[in-house]
């Protein structure tokens, strides 16, 4: 169990809308994740390979799919290509089955509507997903 102000794992959050990384990031402090939030897939991507390189891997990630530059399913498939092994949660407005099985081809474990995130679906998820309790 984690001291009081201590975190009990990372996250990273990716999206492209910085009230959306402030929004995630807010909710996953309060369940007491250190955060790392990136702006775009590539600095995702860069965020996660720096920490799997440096053997301390992210205890989760949650990924945008709709993004400029390199999007959620390319991200996703280079994060699982470098190696990562831990949970990635996609998240976007598009819920279609297409997406959503073209985000579980590219190693997404759980594809959710970015507006359903509240506090109780983060705990759910990274109690489901990560080898970690939140409460």
């Amino acid at each position: 169990m984690s001291q009081p102000g201590e975190f009990i794992g990372v996250a990273v959050v990716v999206d492209d809308l910085e009230s959306n990384r402030n929004l995630f990031g807010d909710i996953l402090r309060s369940l007491k994740m250190e955060v790392v939030t990136a702006a775009d897939g590539v600095a995702g991507l860069t965020a996660v390979r720096e920490r799997v390189f440096a053997k301390n891997p992210p205890t989760i990630v949650f990924l945008d799919m709709m993004m400029p530059e390199m999007g959620g399913i390319e991200c996703a498939t280079l994060i699982r290509t470098m190696g990562y092994k831990g949970p990635i949660m996609a998240f976007s407005a598009d819920v279609s089955s297409k997406t959503s099985a073209l985000a579980k081809g590219a190693g997404v474990d759980h594809y959710f509507l970015k507006s359903t995130f509240n506090r109780a679906l983060a705990a759910a998820l990274i109690n489901s997903y990560c080898s970690i309790s939140v409460e």
